[in-house]
């Protein structure tokens, strides 16, 4: 949960509006969390499992956090 909590402090960070080039503008972004060894033993595991998580809150409608789920991990 700490993990989760983290990722959407940075998710709401960048969608701050911030100047460029005399306009303002702001970012969005989706991402996935996975943690050691909930979700995985290996770091390219842990990698994979992140990467279909952010996959999974892109198709949700993106800017938006999504913790893996148990069965994505095995």
């Amino acid at each position: 949960a700490h993990a989760l909590l983290v990722a959407e402090k940075i998710r709401a960070g960048l969608q701050r509006p911030f100047a460029l080039d005399a306009q303002n503008v702001s970012t969005m972004a989706s991402i996935g969390v996975a943690t050691y060894p909930e979700h995985a033993d290996a770091g390219h595991a842990l990698l994979r499992v992140a990467d279909q998580a952010m996959y999974r809150a892109k198709k949700l409608g993106g800017n938006r956090c999504w913790m893996a789920l148990a069965e994505l991990a095995e």
